[in-house]
Parts: C-alpha cells; sequence; structure tokens
C-alpha cells in the first residue's frame, strides 16, 4: 500500500505529522501558561488587594475607636485629628478599593457582605461623632452637669452664709451658749463641705463608700443645722439673714444630691461611654464578624486559586512530557516507516541485478509494485532487458538463417561474430552505465527531491514559534518579579506590625508606670486624711486610666499578631507563586530549545536537498555517457551490415561465424 505513494509524498507527510506535533505542544503549552497566567493574576489583582483592603478597614476600625477613646479620657485635640485621620487614611480608601474589588468577585455573599458593611459603617461613623461631639461636654455626665450647674451654686451661698456667721459670732462675746453656737456652726460647715468632696468621689468612681460618707455628713449637717434653727433666737439680725438665706439655698440644695446620686447610678450616667458600649462598639463587632467572614472566604479561594495553579502546572508538565513521547514515538515509528519503505525495495533491485550478471537469465524481472520512483527505476530496467531479449531473439533467428546459407557467408560471418563481440563489449559499458544510474537513481530516492520549499518555510514557522516563546519567557519573568515585589511589600508590612508592637509595648511600659505612680499617689492621699481625698479622687482615676490603656494595647497587640501571623502566610503564598512561575520558566525555556533543535534539523533537510541536486547532476552525466556508448554501438552496427554486405563472397566464414553466434547467444537464457 505505501509502495503506492511517491517517497517525496511520504517524507512531506512525515514532516507535516512532526509539525503537527510541535504545534499542539506549542499551542498546550501557550493556553496551560495563559491560564496560569489568568489564575496569578487573579491571586495578584483580586484577592491579594481585597484581603489587603479589609486589613486596612479593620485597622482603621480599631484606631478610630482607639483615638475616640483617647478623646473621651484626655480630651486633646490631637485624638480628634487621629480619629478622622484613620476614616480618611484607612477607612474610606479601603471601602473603595472593595468597592472596585467587588465586581470581579466570584462570591455573591461577599457583594452582600460588603454592601451590610457600608451602612454600618456609615452608622458607626455617625455615632462615633455623636460620642466625639458629646464626650468633653457638661451634657455628657447629666449628673456632673447638674452639680456644677445647680449644686455648686447653691453650696457656695451655703458655704458663704455659714461662713459669715461664723465671722460674726467669733466678734461676738463669747459664752457657753455661744460657743456651742459656734460649733454647730463650724459642724455645719465642715460636713457641707466634706459631703461635697464625697459628692464628687462618687460621681466621678461611682465607688460605693463616697455614697455611704455623704448621707452620713449630710444627716449630720441637717441635724446640726436644725440643732442651729432652735438656737436662732440667740443670733443678731445680720446672723438670722445669713441663716436665712442659707435656710433658703439649703432648700434647692437639698433634693439635688438625691438626684445626682441617682443619675450617676443609671447605666446611661457617662453618654458616651454609654453611647460607645451600646451603639458604637456593637457595630464595630458587626464589621469585625462581616470582615472576619470576608477574610474566611477570602483564605478558602486564595486557597482554591493556589491548587488551580498547582493543577495547572501539573496539568502542563504531564501534558508536555505526553506531547515529548508520543513526539519520540511518531518521529521514530515515520522514521522505520519510511526507510523501511525505500531500502528494501533498492535492496531487492540490487539482488535481482546481480543475479542477472551472473546467471545471465534475461528472464528475470525487477519488481515494479508501487507507484514511487523505484517503481519507476525498475520498470525502466525491465524495459531495457526486455528490449535486450528481443535483441538476442532476433540474433538467434537471424543465425539460423545464416545457417542455411553458411558456405556462402561464413568469411562474412566471422567478421559479424568479431563485430558481435564488440558489440557485448559496449553492452557491457552500457551495464556498467545503468548501475551507476542505479546508485544516483537510489541516492536522488532518499535524499528527496522536493524538500527545499517544504523546509524552508517549516524553518519560518519554527523562527516564528522560538520568538514567540522568547516573548512568553520574558512576560513570565516580568511577572515573576511583579510577585517579588508584592513579597517585598509584605515583608515591609510585617515588619511594620512588629514596630507597632514595639511601640505598644513602650505604652504599655509606660502605662504600667502610670499605674504604679497612682498607687502610690492614691497612698500619698490616705496618709494625708481629709486634705487628700480630693487627689486620691484623681489618682483612683488615672489608676483606671493606666488600666483601660493595658486593655487597649492588648487588644491592639492581639490584633498585630493576627497581622503578623497573615503577612507570614502571604509570604509563604507568594513564596509558592514565585516557585511555580520559575518552573513554568524552565518549562517554556525547554520548549524554546526545542524549536531551536527542530530549526537545525531543518537546516540539515535543505543540506539534503543540495546532495539531492548534485545527485541529478550527475545522473546527467551518466546519462551523456550511455548516449556515447549507444552511439558506439550504432558505429559497430553500420560495421556489421558492411561485413554483412560482404558475406556473399566468403560463405565457409558466414558458417564458422554463425557458429560462433549460437554459441554467443546460448550464454542467456532468454526464455
Amino acid at each position: 500500500m505505501i509502495r503506492k505513494i511517491k517517497i517525496s509524498s511520504r517524507l512531506t507527510v512525515g514532516f507535516l505529522i512532526l509539525v503537527l506535533i510541535l504545534a499542539i505542544s506549542s499551542i498546550s503549552s501557550i493556553v496551560q501558561i495563559t491560564s496560569i497566567t489568568k489564575n496569578i493574576n487573579k491571586v495578584v489583582e483580586l484577592r491579594i488587594p481585597t484581603a489587603q483592603a479589609s486589613a486596612s478597614v479593620l485597622n482603621g476600625i480599631n484606631h478610630a475607636l482607639a483615638a475616640l477613646r483617647g478623646w473621651m479620657l484626655l480630651g486633646k485635640d490631637k485624638f480628634k485629628v487621629e480619629r478622622q485621620l484613620a476614616w480618611d487614611t484607612e477607612i474610606t480608601p479601603a471601602i473603595v478599593t472593595l468597592d472596585k474589588m467587588s465586581v470581579n468577585w466570584t462570591n455573591p455573599k461577599n457583594i452582600s457582605r460588603l454592601k451590610e458593611m457600608k451602612v454600618l459603617l456609615n452608622d458607626f461613623e455617625q455615632e462615633q461623632k455623636n460620642i466625639e461631639d458629646i464626650a468633653q461636654t457638661l451634657q455628657n455626665i447629666p449628673s456632673i452637669e447638674m452639680l456644677y450647674q445647680q449644686a455648686v451654686p447653691q453650696a457656695s451661698i451655703m458655704s458663704k452664709e455659714i461662713t459669715n456667721l461664723i465671722d460674726i459670732e467669733l466678734n461676738l462675746k463669747a459664752s457657753t451658749e455661744r460657743k456651742a453656737l459656734l460649733g454647730m456652726m463650724a459642724d455645719i460647715r465642715g460636713s457641707l463641705g466634706l459631703a461635697l468632696a464625697n459628692i464628687r468621689g462618687y460621681l466621678l468612681s461611682g465607688e460605693e463608700h463616697y455614697r455611704h460618707s455623704f448621707e452620713q455628713l449630710w444627716n449630720k449637717n441637717q441635724r446640726r443645722f436644725s440643732d442651729l434653727k432652735k438656737q436662732q433666737g440667740l443670733l443678731n439680725n445680720e446672723q438670722k439673714k445669713s441663716l436665712r438665706l442659707f435656710s433658703e439655698a439649703m432648700t434647692i440644695f437639698s433634693p439635688l444630691p438625691k438626684n445626682m446620686l441617682n443619675s450617676r447610678a443609671q447605666d446611661n450616667w457617662n453618654i458616651a461611654n454609654h453611647w460607645l458600649a451600646n451603639k458604637a462598639a456593637p457595630l464595630g463587632f458587626k464589621i469585625k464578624v462581616i470582615l472576619n467572614e470576608m477574610a474566611i472566604n477570602q483564605k478558602i479561594l486564595l486557597k482554591n486559586d493556589a491548587n488551580i495553579l498547582v493543577d495547572s502546572s501539573d496539568t502542563a508538565i504531564a501534558l508536555a512530557w505526553i506531547l515529548l513521547f508520543v513526539g519520540i514515538i511518531v518521529a521514530t515509528s515515520l522514521a522505520v516507516i519510511i526507510i523501511r519503505s525505500i531500502i528494501p525495495p533498492l535492496n531487492l533491485i540490487s539482488k535481482r541485478l546481480l543475479e542477472i550478471e551472473r546467471s545471465n537469465d534475461l528472464t528475470i524481472s525487477l519488481n515494479n509494485q508501487g507507484n514511487d520512483e523505484i517503481s519507476v527505476m525498475a520498470d525502466a530496467l525491465n524495459n531495457v532487458f526486455s528490449a535486450f531479449k528481443s535483441s538476442l531473439h532476433e540474433v538467434s533467428h537471424a543465425s539460423n538463417q545464416i545457417s542455411v546459407t553458411a558456405e556462402e557467408t561464413s568469411v562474412i560471418s566471422t567478421q559479424i561474430a568479431n563485430s558481435i563481440q564488440n558489440q557485448a563489449e559496449q553492452t557491457e559499458l552500457i551495464a556498467t552505465a545503468i548501475n551507476e544510474m542505479n546508485a544516483t537513481t537510489k541516492e536522488v530516492a532518499e535524499n528527496i527531491s522536493n524538500t527545499s520549499d517544504a523546509s524552508d518555510k517549516a524553518h519560518e514557522h519554527v523562527s516564528s514559534g522560538t520568538e514567540i516563546m522568547q516573548k512568553t519567557i520574558f512576560t513570565i519573568n516580568e511577572l515573576a518579579d511583579k510577585i517579588l515585589d508584592t513579597s517585598q511589600t509584605v515583608k515591609e508590612l510585617e515588619q511594620n506590625s512588629i514596630e507597632i508592637a514595639n511601640v505598644l509595648e513602650v505604652i504599655n511600659s509606660i502605662a504600667d508606670q502610670t499605674n504604679l505612680l497612682a498607687l502610690n499617689a492614691a497612698i500619698e492621699a490616705a496618709r494625708a486624711g481629709e486634705q487628700g481625698r480630693g487627689f486620691s479622687v484623681v489618682a483612683d482615676e488615672v489608676r483606671a486610666l493606666a488600666s483601660r490603656t493595658q486593655e487597649s494595647t492588648g487588644e491592639i497587640s492581639t490584633i498585630i499578631n493576627k497581622l503578623q501571623h497573615s503577612a507570614k502566610n502571604a509570604v509563604t503564598l507568594i513564596v509558592q507563586s514565585q516557585e511555580q512561575v520559575d518552573e513554568v520558566i524552565n518549562q517554556a525555556q525547554l520548549s524554546g530549545e526545542v524549536l531551536i533543535t527542530i530549526s537545525e534539523i531543518i537546516t540539515n533537510i535543505n543540506d539534503m536537498s543540495t546532495q539531492i541536486a548534485t545527485a541529478s547532476e550527475q545522473q546527467g552525466v551518466v546519462s551523456e555517457e550511455i548516449n556515447i556508448n549507444v552511439v558506439n554501438i550504432h558505429d559497430k552496427t553500420k560495421e556489421n551490415v558492411d561485413a554483412i554486405s560482404e558475406s556473399s563472397k566468403s560463405g565457409r566464414e558466414l558458417a564458422e561465424l554463425s557458429i560462433q553466434m549460437k554459441t554467443l547467444v546460448s550464454m542467456f537464457k532468454i526464455a
């Protein structure tokens, strides 16, 4: 079947199959690399920015809450600036980024979470502004507002008038009754001052012992005032006026302590703290829950993308190996098939020619099955041998006729025998030339006549493939550089978080020292007795502030640790992505080397085409030699004709020549 196909067609089909395998290999590599690049871009341009924006929102919320607490505790304007800065530089830009990224999100739940979070953030920001506006005002603590706007003015009047009573009494003549009266006044003024101090202590700290102390002192004040009113007959007119003013102020003041104490005992005694605990903080917690859900989902998606990258890489490697083995098997099979379709027929022709040479059996024919160049050559040789057999038949027939007139043509027959001998020598030369032609034809069949144009085109395609592969390698190298830059950025983020942790340690240390100083101050205030009570209240507040600072820094430290852990995980994933990209680069470089090898093979094919052209020139030379020998045969034949013309003169020589001719013809088997 394959012998019916020309050798040039066989070789063309073989090289087309190899080119097809090469094209399939290149296309599959491009498809796999494109898939890997797409997934890497998804990780770098979608997953990582989304995670960073989520972390920025979380950090912004924590920063805003910390700044708000600082403003509530210390009342310094820098905390208001820091809170607004957290919104402007962290939360708002991160939300804008998440909005942009959400267009490409694959999980609809994350889009719904983002919408819900944006609504919560608006409420959260508004609650923070409300807390910020009220925190450092008297309206923030209604009991304090009542103290300073209602109670303190009346207490001042009471203190002023009781002091006036005492001053007047000191200028009067002393007596037992007046001394007792002066003691009542002193008790009233002293219990009033201490009662106010305990009210302040309770309003600031909420500790019950201040409330109990106030109630005891106020009861004492009321009791001594009642005693004083019973002795008001001892007072002069000016003292009675002061007592009346004192009584009026006390009437207004008396219900206020209960109202202040009850207001302080309420959960919302500090409106800013109450709003923070019941409005802002719950909103912040809900936002953190949403961010945590989004972070968990992003981790899952990132893990899935990483698995897809690994699977794509494994698939690309496996497909490359498969195509390599298939290419080797197909190339080897094609080489074996083509060689077996060319060499055996040539060997058979060579064997038959040697048999003809050894046995002089012209009945042996060459195998001419098929339609290729070898079959054409076999047909040509068969035609030559057939013509030679026909000539021998004619010679044999002529020798029989000559035998009848042997006596008349014996002399001429001798000349004819000599001429035929010369003709045999020329025929031998023809056989030699034909052998040379056979060798040249074999070389032409092995090297293929029409491969030059096809190989040039294949070389151009391979060159184009090499350029494309180099561009692919360059693109992948750029991608590897971007991944390396991303890794460096994440490492810088991790280093910054470490620096923040160090700052938190310093803040913790300062809080510890502040707590210790507050404790020492409280001890000193306790030693000072009544004079140090006010200072003790301040020391307790400072100690509470230091404690809350430690708690806040603890929370921030926990968040920083989580951030460091996430940064390390991100670095690990990016390093894995870098390793996978390096592997893809190596595979692409190997593909480039294969293209270069194919280009060299095509160059060898061009060289073989040149050899074929040379062989064709040699075949032309041999054909020319055959023409010369044929001319010589023609000349000898003319001599034979002349000799035969002379055969009429010598019959005996003709008879002898006839005998020799029969002997010569009998050497060849022609039937």
